[in-house]
């Protein structure tokens, strides 16, 4: 699919420029923001249509048909964490979903911990496009970890 360009504002930067990177039956869109690059959702789905979508009836034939793409995909962003640091620590994933990424981490040498709020869903790799407000949620996120993690020193 060609990429539009469309106006709307970023859920994290407030830019205006946006592409289309996916369109899902004219109605939901995946979009790129042009100046700060988030990928997101618009509109946010509700919590009910994301915890319907993520049931064990719609999510289990999509685990078991791409899981050697996914296989893939979390070895490539398991390397792109290990370019952080030559030391591995604690790797909190939330929103884990089935844990795949927990699994190949733990087996890369990484100490796993993983959050979930559906049996069948998602890791934060694929979180943030859902939130209304990115944010906020990495603030938390950042906050709790520095509680839990007296040592604990984001990269940003």
């Amino acid at each position: 699919m060609s990429s539009s360009r469309v106006t709307n504002i970023c859920v994290l930067c407030n830019g205006h420029d946006t592409i289309v990177i996916e369109n899902y039956n004219g109605y939901y869109k995946v979009l790129k923001c042009l100046n700060c690059v988030l990928v997101y959702v618009n509109p946010i789905p509700q919590k009910e249509l994301l915890e319907k979508n993520y049931s064990q009836e719609y999510y289990t034939p999509w685990l078991e048909n791409q899981r050697e793409k996914r296989i893939i995909m979390w070895r490539l962003r398991l390397k792109t964490l290990n370019g952080f640091s030559n030391k591995k620590g604690k790797l909190l994933d939330v929103g884990c979903g089935e844990g795949l990424l927990l699994e190949l981490a733990k087996k890369d040498g990484w100490d796993v911990t993983g959050t979930e709020i559906s049996p069948f869903a998602v890791t934060m790799w694929h979180v943030l496009e859902h939130t209304t407000n990115p944010v906020v949620v990495l603030k938390e996120t950042r906050r709790i970890l520095k509680a839990a993690y007296k040592n604990f020193k984001p990269c940003c």
